[in-house]
């Protein structure tokens, strides 16, 4: 078991370093600023902590035989140093074969992670290479967290000894255990409610997320003390007390193996509620809306070719609608900065507007108005347009109008709106550049075939697809890595549950003898199987939401964590743990006969 868990946490690791290079390699724009690279050292982190959490259970398979074996031979003379070189021999050896064994078959690995799509992206086999760095130090290290894990814990002096040699009861853990964690809930709490929104409030979410996260940690050996004792006292029913027995005289194997499990799902969701914020912002919105209601693209052309282009660009197969719009500009009053002063007005109505931007709100036809805010000062009274880019109106070839005194809201309109209806507009407007947007199909190809047609070749999008797919690769990542977690997390409670149930098996032929039934025995194994790992994974993952949501309400005070992954999360960990105490059950599954019970 320890050389196949050295084998699964370096072969783990060593694939998220092999995409973390391959996706350097192919989007280099991504690690300019140093986010990326924080990220993937966060994921690296969060992984190699469930890769260390599975060590310290294969590496302490049998953690009471081990103790009391290790205790003998303290107790026959051994000294303390030798006794655990002993340990971390047969650690390490396991350990190290199991990481060789990793590295020697990871290059059969890269053709199946170029099959891995993350969002909308994949990367090639032959970019997917840790390093030789990455393939000599990866198992290395895991091999010496597989060690240190093992074998430091244990209590080799003579006092301890003699208590592992006697089979004495672990000590219940501190009550203090409990006070960072409401603590941390008190001060998310106050993020939530009286800071809700306020970005001078970063210093207080992140001691509050922190305080949250420690005492997560700190709270499992209570956590599962509490389940103990609430199979204890919930009834007189034997396979409740038998479990809530078992997790009273076994408790540090249960805590060792949930704990890592538990702080990943925590950090999992809370990650989750961070790309909630991506997708709610105007660029992932619109990008969505892009592929999957239909395409915007948009020009300008001048008023002469308007009608002919437009009538073109509608026969292109795809296309469902072609709006124009005339564009007006105003003078400008410095000669020597002309971009700086002038500013656009857009000759529309509202349903124009709507059909050109969904995301228009609160505009209102017959009126001037402005986009977002008012580009001009409250005392101007009346503005100039023209339709074309002089430096001085000219009156045959100019209207003035009102000042807007209103705005209203949009995503791909700036500028200023003027309704056609005023007088004179149409007039100025029919000489004026044309903006013309088209609408067609969802996808990402409608510049393209626009320009394979031979119309609107300078046609483009407001929004980057760039965006949507950074956001989309950060969701799937979120989620790959949430499926890493579970599983190791998993695995490594498997691991640990099978390998008690088997140390288990002399006790639970002498309870058979002393005539309980063999279906009350399953039910306890059940119990105890699937209680701790579903409870405490719906603790962490609760958590882990309350921590997205404290997150959400200081960053912007409209938007909410989201429930489904989150209840998704908490439905697999329930399955995980009804397959565990399946296994369990069937490990120890065996006939009572005369050979049973000489043998036992």
């Amino acid at each position: 078991m320890v050389a196949l868990a050295g084998a699964a946490g370096t072969l783990t690791i060593l694939s998220v370093l092999a995409v973390a290079a391959a996706d350097r390699e192919l989007n280099p724009g991504r690690y300019g600023d140093g986010g990326m690279d924080r990220m993937v050292t966060a994921i690296v982190a969060i992984i190699a902590l469930q890769v260390a959490g599975l060590a310290a259970v294969t590496g302490r398979l049998s953690a009471v035989m081990r103790a009391r074996r290790l205790s003998n031979l303290r107790l026959l003379g051994l000294s303390a140093g030798r006794t655990r070189l002993v340990a971390a021999t047969e650690v390490a050896v396991a350990a190290a074969a199991g990481s060789i064994v990793a590295v020697a078959v990871f290059p059969a690995m890269r053709p199946v992670l170029a099959r891995l799509r993350v969002g909308e992206q994949a990367w090639p086999a032959s970019a997917l290479d840790p390093g030789v760095l990455a393939l000599v130090a990866v198992p290395a290290l895991v091999t010496a967290a597989t060690v240190a894990l093992a074998v430091l814990p244990e209590q080799l002096g003579s006092r301890q000894a003699l208590s592992q040699s006697r089979q004495s009861e672990a000590p219940a853990p501190a009550w203090w255990r409990v006070i960072p964690l409401l603590l941390g809930v008190g001060v998310c709490l106050y993020v939530q409610i009286a800071r809700r929104g306020d970005e001078g409030a970063a210093n207080i979410m992140l001691a509050g997320l922190l305080l949250l996260g420690a005492g997560m940690v700190l709270v499992v050996p209570l956590f599962v003390q509490f389940v103990a004792a609430f199979m204890l006292r919930a009834g007189r029913q034997v396979p409740l007390l038998l479990a809530g027995r078992r997790l009273q005289a076994q408790p540090a194997a249960v805590n060792r193996v949930i704990t890592g499990l538990l702080l990943g799902l925590f950090l999992v969701v809370g990650a989750r509620a961070v790309v909630v914020a991506f997708e709610n912002t105007p660029q992932y919105r619109a990008a969505a809306r892009q592929l999957t209601e239909e395409q915007r693209v948009g020009t300008t052309l001048p008023a002469a070719e308007v009608d002919e282009v437009a009538a073109r660009t509608l026969a292109v197969p795809g296309v469902r609608q072609v709006i124009t719009y005339p564009i007006l500009t105003t003078a400008c009053d410095d000669f020597f900065d002309p971009h700086h002063c002038r500013e656009i007005a857009i000759v529309a109505t509202c349903a124009q507007l709507a059909a050109i931007d969904p995301a228009v709100e609160g505009c209102r036809d017959g009126e001037v108005m402005a986009v977002g805010s008012l580009p001009f000062k409250a005392a101007t009274l009346a503005i100039t347009w023209m339709p074309q880019r002089n430096f001085a109106p000219d009156p045959a070839y100019s209207i003035t109008v009102s000042a807007p005194q209103d705005t209203f809201t949009a995503s791909t309109i700036y500028g200023v709106v003027i309704p056609p209806s005023l007088p004179q507009v149409a007039e100025i407007a029919s000489i004026a550049d044309n903006g013309i947007v088209v609408i067609g199909d969802p996808g990402r190809d409608l510049e393209q075939r626009l320009r394979d047609a031979g119309v609107l070749p300078n046609a483009h999008s407001h929004w980057d697809m760039a965006d949507y797919d950074f956001v989309a690769t950060l969701r799937s990542t979120v989620y790959t890595v949430a499926a890493v977690v579970m599983g190791l997390g998993l695995l490594a409670f498997a691991i640990a549950a099978i390998d008690r149930a088997i140390a288990r098996r002399r006790e639970l032929t002498s309870l058979r003898l002393a005539g309980i039934p063999a279906h009350t025995l399953r039910r306890s194994q059940w119990v105890e199987a699937l209680v701790p790992i579903a409870g405490g994974a719906v603790l962490a993952i609760a958590l882990g939401h309350f921590a997205g949501a404290t997150y959400l309400a200081f960053g912007d005070t409209d938007l909410a964590a989201p429930w489904e992954p989150t209840l998704i999360l908490a439905a697999a960990a329930a399955f995980g743990g009804v397959l565990i105490a399946a296994l369990t059950v069937v490990a120890t599954t065996q006939p009572i006969t005369s050979e049973t019970i000489r043998f036992e």
